[in-house]
């Protein structure tokens, strides 16, 4: 079964918070379950980024095309949205906020539809948030990527 987070443990105790993650993370890797990336999603595909996020020397990744990070795995991509929000959610963010900054060019509707599948207002702070939950809305509005069940062999 799934660790519970204690979030007031969380708030306080940022490795807590990110000993969590590293669980869950696992937990999802010791199932059969995949993240899919459509080749539809040209960038997100090409680059295992199913969050499209731009380079930043993040942790397993090089510069990739377009300015965007590329990674080994998907799961690779994958942690390293999920780092974002997590970093954006200490620094204070609301919802709308880490929106704007994550895909400024995307407008108000992108936000409102990120709020709307969490079922959260925009002013929401992201460190409320499950980050893996917002990871997940993130990676399909971004790029349509969705966990999926590996087939059997």
């Amino acid at each position: 079964t799934p660790m519970e987070l204690n979030w007031e443990r969380a708030e306080s105790t940022p490795s807590y918070r990110y000993s969590w993650i590293n669980a869950q993370m696992k937990a999802l890797e010791d199932t059969r379950w995949s993240i899919a990336i459509p080749k539809s999603s040209g960038v997100a595909f090409r680059n295992n980024n199913p969050g499209n996020l731009k380079y930043a020397g993040q942790r397993k990744a090089e510069k990739g095309s377009e300015g965007f990070a590329r990674f080994n795995t998907t799961a690779d991509g994958f942690r390293a949205l999920v780092g974002q929000i997590i970093l954006d959610g200490t620094r204070g963010f609301t919802l709308k906020e880490f929106v704007n900054k994550y895909a400024p060019a995307a407008g108000s509707d992108y936000g409102q539809t990120i709020a709307d599948r969490l079922g959260k207002p925009l002013e929401s702070l992201v460190k409320s948030l499950n980050p893996l939950l917002v990871a997940q809305v993130v990676m399909f509005a971004e790029s349509g990527s969705q966990f999926e069940r590996r087939s059997e062999i």
